[in-house]
This record gives structure tokens, sequence and C-alpha cells, in this order.
């Protein structure tokens, strides 16, 4: 009598003295291998999205997952490089339609604007009464670009570093604007006050 893994005949209903049984595992290879000629992996014909096509072709492939929403996360501040020039570290969290933090491509534009007439601590509509003081832009519309060089795991934002070329404007209280154009050119933005 044999005892373990249950087995399958290979033929018809066991006969007395056949004697020849398929193991479970080679079971399963031989359904792969029979199956392999109709089944379908879902992996099959995939392509990338949220990449850019090719020039030329005049669409662009756009992921359920692609950011609609941006938010200047709040572990952004004023810091100093190693070699002690004024910066800010912009801490940048892109949102799905669920609201889930995902990655994303696209080019990012920064201003940093000083309290106009109508101050910072009230809430003017976005950009009334500011001027910008200093502007960036990066240019992540590479994913490898985006996500190699600014992506920051733990925090799971993207950090971008802003050199701040004038002392003056470093530490003070300041708005930082940031927008965010995707890939399907849409165009996301948010901002943050900066607290000496």
């Amino acid at each position: 009598m044999r005892t373990g893994f249950a087995t399958m005949p290979t033929r018809g209903p066991r006969s007395r003295g056949s004697g020849r049984f398929v193991s479970p595992g080679a079971a399963l290879v031989l359904t792969g291998v029979l199956c392999a000629g109709g089944c379908v992996s879902a992996r099959d014909g995939v392509e990338p999205v949220d990449q850019p096509v090719a020039a030329g072709e005049g669409v662009i492939a756009v992921s359920p997952f692609t950011p609609v929403r941006i938010r200047v996360h709040p572990l952004t501040h004023w810091s100093r490089d190693e070699r002690g020039r004024p910066t800010i570290e912009a801490h940048l969290e892109l949102f799905d339609r669920w609201g889930h933090t995902v990655k994303g491509a696209g080019l990012v534009r920064f201003e940093l604007a000083s309290p106009g007439a109508a101050g910072i601590g009230a809430t003017p509509p976005p950009g009334a009464g500011e001027r910008p003081d200093l502007r960036w832009e990066v240019d992540m519309r590479d994913p490898a670009v985006a996500s190699q060089g600014h992506y920051d795991h733990v925090t799971r934002t993207f950090l971008v570093t802003l050199l701040v070329a004038d002392e003056s404007d470093w530490g003070r209280r300041k708005r930082l604007r940031v927008s965010f154009t995707t890939l399907d050119q849409r165009t996301l933005s948010d901002e943050l006050t900066l607290e000496p």
C-alpha cells in the first residue's frame, strides 16, 4: 500500500497490476504543458503605460494610477547643503484618483514668493498679492530620472533640493508654490508656507 501524496492514474481507472501512477507535481507540469498552447498569461501583450509614446504618434497612454493631485509635503523645509549653501528641501507627494501615493513623471515648476499686501497669514487666492522671488524648473518627464534621481523610498515623496541663490531670501517666511505638468499635459498645483 502506498502512503504520502495522492497519486493519479495515467489512463482510466487503475487496473489491477498496472502500477503506473503520476505524482501531483508531474500532473501539474503536464497540465501546464497542455495549457501552454491555448492559455494566455496576464503578462502577454501588456504594454507599459504612463510613459510617452514615440514622437510623432500623437498619443500618450495614461495609467489609471496617473497622478491627479499633488501636495507639498510638510517635511519641506529650509536647509543647507554639504557646502553650507542655503537650500530648500522640497518634498512632493503625488496621489492617484483613489487618494493613494503614486510615482509620476512630469515637469515641475517651483516659485518662492514673498508675502504681499494681503499678508501671508491671510488666505488670499493662490498667488494674489505676491511676487515670485525665485523660480526653479525640474524636468522629471523621464520616469527613470524621476524615480531614480528624486524619489525617496522612506518618505514616499519626490525630494528636490532647491538652491537659494540669494542668502537674503533664505530662512524667512515665504510661500513655496509648485506646479506639476503631467505627461498628458494636466497641471497639478499646491503651495506651502515655509516658516523661518
